[in-house]
């Protein structure tokens, strides 16, 4: 099995330029001059708060192999030269081509919730028959997609792909550089809104993922997913862990830990990871690998190994209180979903609810949280910490919580001393909030002991 190798020529290939007469290898392709190995390809990207052209000295320092730079930046020699229109573009194009040259099979997973739980366990279901490539961290956007496809190792056999979007038109994008052989909807739901408008844009932007894919997965929300799929592709698979679908899931129980069991076409599977919601995301897992033709029995075997990226619905004990982590995202439809493993785990015991703002729900995002915030105190916990956009949907129901166990602030920081002094060993506390919040900064201040891992 041979390494791909690119060089010059296959660079003008990938990007539409014209044809040299010369060539060169590269080592590989990148776009951080602080990662640049020696002859590297260095794609010059332009973002938000950087600009790659402007370490072009850094990248010939390192003395790489060629740049790809926008059209009309000023010649720099010592190293070969692409002018292109748009680098981004270009760095689509060059994954594209990558992914053209990979004799596997590539899986894009999209969905407003559980991409990236349903991402990991693929790859852990997939990898109990093959060598699984995978996104890494939360690598899922117009940079991250290109980036996980031109690291592409010559032994995998299967690439999952997690692909995310926050405005219109980036899937469709992806699509064409993904090229799925399989592509995954696994829900939609209320995120990104200030991006999309609505719920009816965010299916639009979600389908456009999976146009023309040979094989579609779509889990059960909304009830006409699966019809927008079956309108643009060749076959579409349902799953879901609460209806009829393709792939069901049958006797759903939820272990004292919050890990969920069930069986699935007569296998029992006990995930490894806490949340009921997490069988819609095995499901989608399982549908896959069926899909690549991976016996059910060793994709189960291979479910049994996944693990999930730190914050995301984690249980763990520190200093005699549970912890249910879930601070990586948050949306309505996330939110619930922590708080349905709320009630499995705590039992009988005290809980505590700790909140922060669900970011980018647009202008319905007040209702949203004083939606949340309703349901929340419908659980009855003995204190809820509330930061951010949760802090005046709880206050507006002052009425139905006394005021010593409501905890507001702006910021994590605020609540945190309030919020010590109400722990109590035998507590359950739930901490849940968008990215943004680093509702996670608490952990510390709560716990002196906390040393950043998730069991104690």
């Amino acid at each position: 099995m041979s390494a791909f190798v690119w060089s010059a020529q296959a660079v003008t290939q990938a990007l539409g330029l014209p044809r040299i007469a010369w060539d060169h290898a590269y080592a590989g392709v990148c776009t951080d001059t602080r990662a640049v190995q020696e002859r590297d390809l260095y794609v010059a990207l332009q973002g938000e708060r950087f600009d790659g052209h402007d370490f072009l000295s850094d990248a010939r320092m390192a003395n790489i192999g060629g740049a790809v730079v926008r059209a009309g930046t000023p010649r720099w020699t010592g190293f070969d030269w692409f002018e292109v229109a748009d680098t981004l573009d270009a760095y689509g194009r060059l994954a594209r081509f990558r992914r053209d040259a990979f004799g596997g099979r590539v899986v894009a997973i999209t969905g407003t919730n559980g991409k990236t739980c349903a991402k990991e366990f693929t790859a852990a279901a997939l990898a109990a028959a093959m060598p699984v490539h995978k996104s890494e961290q939360n690598l899922n956007n117009l940079v991250g997609v290109p980036q996980t496809l031109l690291a592409l190792p010559v032994e995998a056999q299967a690439a999952v792909i997690e692909c995310g979007a926050n405005q219109r038109g980036e899937l469709e994008r992806m699509r064409g550089i993904v090229r799925p052989d399989v592509a995954v909807i696994t829900n939609v739901g209320a995120g990104h809104l200030e991006g999309f408008g609505g719920i009816d844009q965010i299916l639009q932007e979600k389908i456009s993922l999976v146009v023309g894919a040979p094989q579609v997965i779509v889990g059960a929300r909304p009830p006409d997913l699966a019809g927008a799929a079956r309108a643009v592709a060749k076959e579409v698979v349902t799953v879901s862990a609460d209806g009829a679908a393709d792939w069901m899931a049958e006797e759903i129980t939820v272990l004292p830990d919050g890990r969920p069991r069930f069986r699935v076409r007569g296998v029992t599977i006990e995930l490894p990871v806490p949340g009921r919601h997490q069988v819609g995301n095995a499901l989608v897992a399982l549908a896959v690998a069926d899909a690549l033709g991976v016996p059910l029995a060793d994709a189960a075997r291979g479910l049994a190994q996944a693990s999930l990226p730190g914050g995301r619905t984690a249980v763990f004990e520190i200093d005699g209180v549970t912890v249910v982590n879930d601070t990586y995202n948050a949306n309505p439809a996330s939110m619930a979903a922590a708080l349905e493993l709320l009630q499995a785990v705590r039992g009988t015991r005290r809980t505590i609810v700790v909140v922060g703002t669900m970011r980018e729900l647009g202008a319905a995002s007040a209702d949203f949280h004083a939606s949340m915030a309703e349901r929340i105190l419908d659980l009855r916990p003995a204190v809820v910490a509330a930061v951010g956009e949760f802090a005046p949907a709880f206050e507006a129901l002052a009425g139905r919580i006394k005021r010593k166990r409501l905890l507001t602030g702006a910021a994590p920081g605020d609540v945190a001393e309030r919020l010590k002094h109400a722990l109590h060993p035998g507590d359950v506390v739930l901490f849940k909030a968008s990215r943004g919040v680093r509702l996670e900064q608490l952990f510390p201040m709560l716990w002196p002991s906390y040393g950043g891992g998730e069991a104690h």
